[in-house]
């Protein structure tokens, strides 16, 4: 049963599915005018270190309900993956690939959003695609849960979340960890991307 499970869940994957693009690169935030390079850099650097501190959260499904833009996605190492001879943790900052995705809650326990990938060869960063999505969701304490029909089969997939806001917004704080890393990213090996292991995503609500 639980061999039968796990490949369902791998051929899911495979194809790109929602479950855990869910947790993957969405849409750029628009920051305010007038706001320096430095103070964003701050923001986000600030944000991120927080995103995995979020133990016991009660998190309730009103909360979720609304747009989420992508705010920042930074990188365990720097990387350079559009060859400018620079290197940076932020992967917004390094290709446009994911600029066009998004999350959409609503109250009825359904989410909705367009997901994108990217292929690393050598040198090389190429977009993947993008894909719009539609699954249902769930949270309890600070386990979000994304449920998928594909092929006849439902598959359920988890992922702890957590949220945070101040002066500036609401934000929705995820990390994807090493196995997920290629659902996002896909590496032959011997890449620029290949040292990824763990990326901080912070989104935040329109």
């Amino acid at each position: 049963m639980f061999a039968s499970a796990k490949a369902q869940i791998i051929k899911l994957l495979k194809m790109k599915k929602i479950a855990l693009n869910l947790f993957a690169l969405t849409v750029a935030a628009t920051f305010a005018t007038g706001c320096s390079t430095e103070t964003i850099n701050e923001e986000t650097s600030s944000l991120n270190a927080t995103a995995t501190v979020f133990e016991g959260q009660d998190i309730q499904q009103n909360q979720l309900v609304g747009t989420w833009n992508i705010f920042s996605m930074t990188s365990d190492v720097a990387v350079d993956l559009n060859a400018d001879g620079s290197s940076n943790v932020n992967l917004l900052d390094e290709t446009t690939c994911f600029d066009p995705m998004y999350f959409d809650f609503n109250a009825e326990g359904v989410v909705e959003t367009e997901q994108g990938r990217i292929s690393v060869l050598e040198d090389k960063v190429e977009c993947d695609g993008i894909g719009h999505y539609t699954a249902s969701y769930g949270v309890e304490g600070n386990t979000l849960s994304v449920t998928a029909d594909f092929d006849g089969q439902t598959i359920t997939l988890t992922k702890t979340i957590g949220l945070s806001s101040d002066a500036t917004g609401e934000y929705l704080h995820v990390a994807i960890e090493e196995y997920e890393v290629d659902q996002l990213v896909d590496d032959p090996g011997n890449t620029v991307a290949s040292d990824i292991k763990r990326i901080e995503v912070v989104y935040k609500k329109q």
